[in-house]
């Protein structure tokens, strides 16, 4: 959202610094139409709508599947299993077999011991009977606890679900670090996804990108739900995030690309809610299916009808034009005029306009050819070039504070929000409650904190969001509350309403922070850094919280209130100009009031110019 919101400024920027610009090739590429002037002869309307409609609608099943964990390995109560002793209720068997230990931090049941007992003796025994039953020495023994020894099988609680990953492949006692790895080879495969997905996007086309991998997301997931090993599902859960990331980006790029600079702020806002809707869905389908396979088959078989987006949607005319393919942009633009039954559309004037378009390119082309251009080629760059675009975020002492402060916030943020949404195995409450009130937590947070963030500026809303979150999820443990309460649960309801918040304001506050040159690359970087969060969050949830449910708490509180004093030392950006170049953030130190009319040539080599098209790093 907020990397759109930035994005008339962008605009903004370029127009004013075209301004200062001097030199006959530059006075004559001021008379140039633009894309955005073109799309803003085609108008808005159904064709615009119609593909932010089917480009958005991929968020409810991204949002399924990143959340999905929560309900396809839950932490379901576990024992060791007595095939003699079946007949036997369960207080039976464990008062009688299982010594008393903690799991969470209250007591329980041994979940991976039990009691050293010639347990054949008692096959067939009523409980009342089991005494006389006994050996000699186990009666001389009687009121001293036996030795124990650790369980060679298990049997599950199957109260809330009949099949998890867990009871599968039995994820319990020596095992249970794997449990974590479905959602860590799943973030692993965002955090992979994000910047090759960009890459490819920028090289293959927006359409062709997002049918490929849509159509690979589809076989894997089903692969995954019929797959007879643990690695297998791992694997496919790591390709089903790195495809998925890749459909998310290339129709939200789409989205973006097709939209005017008028309405691009709204579809920024409009294309989360779908996330927030898969968000709710998802505990209502856990509910009604409570066998992890059939969930998962439920959640992917209906991205089948997501094939329609490859043979609907467009592709992306600033792309196709930015890749020279002149006669596919004008046909698909003039197909965009007749949809919107536009009035201010006139063909001569859009052939004229790509004529002069393509002129413009090979006057640029030529200028590169002939060494007078500081860009290169077709926008390629070799590895060590790639390199170096990166180290110029810590290079200078300003940028990098920025930097290094925004990396740290941006983890942060993707931790403390899949460590909140994830984590009701360790608060002990419904989980298919807490879910769907996640979800609907998620709404009021894309749209809410706008008008604090026009009015109160983007650091003292962001310091608040973090001070709140950190603060519930802090006290939570010490408050009088039963976890399965109501008002426990109304605690972690704002603790997620909060970092959510602060998640969409780290984008709008990034994107402000850096230079135009590097902003792209900034915001994308800072995301891609951020998904190592995300990646460590299923560890602090699922391996920390085994010893103690208030652990994984107090570290995601003491994190972003780590986070909100660390944002006090980042400068405001509200009504200011965006800065320009590095110079504009290391002479300033601030994001400066007036903006800097700088000539493109003046500007330093390694600072190549923003992309037209935003870079979207995170789903």
């Amino acid at each position: 959202m907020a990397v759109l919101l930035v994005e008339e400024e962008v605009v903004s920027s370029r127009t004013k610094r075209r301004v200062g610009e001097v030199g006959r090739g530059e006075r004559e590429a001021m008379a140039v139409p633009t894309i955005e002037e073109v799309l803003s002869r085609v108008e808005t309307g159904p064709w615009n709508w119609l593909i932010f409609l089917l480009g958005s609608l991929w968020g409810v099943f991204g949002a399924m599947q990143a959340l999905a964990s929560a309900f396809l390995s839950p932490a379901v109560d576990h024992w060791c299993r007595i095939p003699q002793l079946d007949h036997w209720t369960k207080q039976q068997l464990w008062n009688f077999s299982m010594p008393r230990t903690l799991v969470r931090g209250d007591p329980h049941h041994s979940q991976c011991e039990m009691y050293v007992r010639n347990y054949s003796l008692l096959e067939g025994v009523a409980w009342e009977d089991r005494l006389e039953y006994l050996g000699e020495w186990e009666q001389d023994q009687a009121g001293t606890s036996p030795p124990t020894q650790p369980c060679d099988a298990w049997e599950y609680d199957t109260s809330s679900f009949r099949s998890t990953l867990i009871s599968e492949w039995d994820l319990v006692c020596g095992r249970e670090h794997l449990r974590s790895l479905s959602q860590i080879f799943f973030m692993v495969g965002y955090f992979f996804g994000a910047p090759l997905g960009g890459y490819f996007s920028d090289r293959f086309g927006r359409k062709r990108l997002m049918s490929g991998s849509l159509w690979a997301f589809i076989v894997v997931s089903v692969l995954g739900s019929v797959a007879p090993y643990y690695p297998l599902f791992l694997v496919c859960r790591l390709v089903m995030a790195f495809t998925g990331t890749i459909v998310y980006q290339a129709s939200y790029i789409l989205a973006m690309e097709a939209s005017s600079v008028r309405h691009r702020s709204l579809v920024g806002i409009m294309f989360s809610v779908p996330f927030a809707l898969g968000n709710m869905l998802l505990p209502g389908l856990a509910y009604l299916l409570r066998d992890w396979r059939h969930l998962h088959l439920a959640i992917s078989v209906p991205v089948i009808l997501l094939i329609a987006n490859t043979i609907v949607l467009p592709e992306s005319p600033r792309w196709l034009l930015q890749k020279g393919r002149w006669s596919e942009a004008e046909r698909e633009l003039q197909k965009a005029a007749r949809w919107n039954s536009s009035k201010t559309f006139d063909p001569a004037w859009l052939l004229t306009a790509l004529t002069q378009m393509k002129a413009q390119a090979e006057h640029r082309e030529f200028r590169q050819q002939n060494g007078n251009d500081n860009s290169s080629p077709g926008g390629s760059t070799t590895f060590r070039e790639g390199l170096k675009s990166l180290l110029v975020f810590v290079r200078t002492p300003r940028l990098r504070k920025i930097s290094l402060i925004l990396y740290f916030v941006w983890i942060t943020c993707s931790m403390v929000y899949y460590g909140i949404s994830l984590s009701s195995s360790n608060f002990s409450v419904d989980p298919f409650l807490y879910m769907f009130l996640g979800g609907v937590m998620e709404l009021p947070s894309y749209t809410l904190t706008v008008p604090f963030v026009a009015r109160c500026g983007r650091k003292a809303v962001l310091v608040a969001l973090f001070a709140t979150c950190g603060t519930t999820v802090l006290v939570a443990p010490f408050l009088p509350l039963d976890r399965n309460g109501w008002g426990f649960l109304a605690v972690m309801m704002a603790s997620k309403f909060s970092i959510t918040s602060a998640y969409q304001v780290v984008y709008l506050y990034s994107s402000e922070l850096f230079p135009t040159t590097l902003r792209t690359r900034g915001v994308g970087l800072s995301s891609m850094v951020g998904r190592l969060g995300a990646i460590v969050s299923p560890v602090i949830n699922l391996r920390l919280g085994a010893h103690h449910w208030a652990i994984p708490t107090t570290i995601f509180g003491c994190l972003t209130l780590a986070a909100a004093f660390l944002t006090c030392l980042l400068p405001e950006t509200r009504d200011l100009a965006l800065p320009d170049t590095v110079s504009d953030i290391e002479n300033g130190g601030e994001v400066t009031q007036s903006l800097a009319i700088v000539p493109e040539e003046a500007q330093p080599a390694n600072e190549h110019k923003e992309e037209e098209a935003p870079s979207v790093s995170a789903v």
